[in-house]
C-alpha cells in the first residue's frame, strides 16, 4: 500500500500507534528491496509531496522514561526524526483530565491512506511484533533483526487490514 506509486502529490496518509520504530520493515526484518525501513517510505512519499501525518501517543510516564532514555521507541527521538523528515508529527496526550491518566492510551495502530481505512489493529509498530495468527515458526517476519537468526516469541496482535 505504502509503496505504490500513485502516492503522490495531493496524497494522505495518517499512520497513528501508541509507541513506533521508525526503522522497522514492515514486512518482517528480511532485507528486501520490496521491504524498506518506514522512515525510508515516509521518505519516498515526502518527496513525491505527499501528505504525512504521524500521532504518537504519550502520557506522563512515558514522557518522563522518554527524557531519561535513549531506547529505538522513545518518542520524543522518533518524532524529531519524523519531523526533520517532513512529516507532520502529532502528540496524543490523553484525556481531558490530562496526560497523568495511565490507564487510558491509544495501543491501536491504524493506517489511514487518502481518508479510506487500510489497516486498523495491534500494539507497537517494531520488529518484535511482527508475526501471524499461525505463529508458524518458518515465518520468515518472527526473525528479528535485533536477534540475528534467533524465533521471536509469538505475538498475538487483533488486526484487520481493509
Amino acid at each position: 500500500m505504502l509503496t505504490d506509486p500513485k502516492l503522490a502529490e495531493g496524497s494522505e496518509i495518517i499512520f497513528t500507534g501508541y509507541k513506533m520504530d521508525v526503522h522497522t520493515r514492515l514486512l518482517g526484518a528480511q532485507e528486501r528491496d520490496d521491504n524498506p525501513p518506514l522512515s525510508e517510505l515516509f521518505e519516498k512519499l515526502i518527496k513525491r509531496k505527499a501528505n504525512v501525518y504521524v500521532t504518537f501517543w504519550q502520557n506522563l510516564a512515558t514522557f518522563v522514561a522518554d527524557a531519561a532514555t535513549h531506547s529505538k521507541w522513545n518518542v520524543n527521538q522518533q518524532a524529531k526524526e519524523l519531523d526533520k523528515m517532513g512529516v507532520r508529527v502529532f502528540l496524543d496526550v490523553g484525556t481531558e483530565r490530562g496526560s497523568s491518566e495511565m490507564a487510558n492510551s491509544n495501543h491501536m495502530k491504524s493506517l489511514i491512506i487518502n481518508r479510506r481505512v487500510a489497516f486498523i489493529g495491534g500494539i507497537d509498530i517494531g520488529p518484535g511484533r511482527m508475526d501471524s495468527p499461525q505463529h508458524q515458526q518458518n515465518n520468515p517476519s518472527r526473525y528479528a533483526s535485533s536477534k540475528q537468526g534467533e524465533l521471536q516469541k509469538p505475538w498475538q496482535d487483533i488486526d484487520r487490514s481493509c
